[in-house]
């Protein structure tokens, strides 16, 4: 995630200085340095809750803490519903791109 980041800020200066213009005519290579910031902050909520359960799950099982194992299991679940929620907004984006495209190569 952190290279993601770090990516994100150099990608804009390596893409002009690579091609000498965007990359793509009209669509400024910054904003791929700002997707790259995006998709690396959407991603650090689930390592987060990840990181989390891993943490409190190690707590618990050594002192056998029940209400740790407990905490620990409600960031699983609180990953696993990120990650369920990310996953259908992108099947959402992929029908919507089908669509889009179906649309485009019917009235071309």
């Amino acid at each position: 995630m952190v290279i993601l980041v770090v990516f994100g800020f150099f990608i804009m200066p390596i893409m002009t200085s690579i091609s000498g213009t965007d990359p793509v005519p009209g669509f400024p290579s910054a904003i791929f340095g700002i997707l790259y910031l995006i998709f690396g902050i959407i991603y650090f909520f689930p390592l987060f809750f990840l990181f989390r359960f891993a943490r409190n799950a190690k707590t618990g099982i050594k002192n056998n803490d029940q209400p740790v194992i407990e905490s620990a299991f409600r960031n699983l679940k609180y990953h696993y519903t990120y990650i369920g929620v990310l996953m259908a907004i992108m099947t959402g984006m992929y029908v919507l791109g089908g669509m889009a495209l179906a649309l485009i190569a019917i009235i071309a």
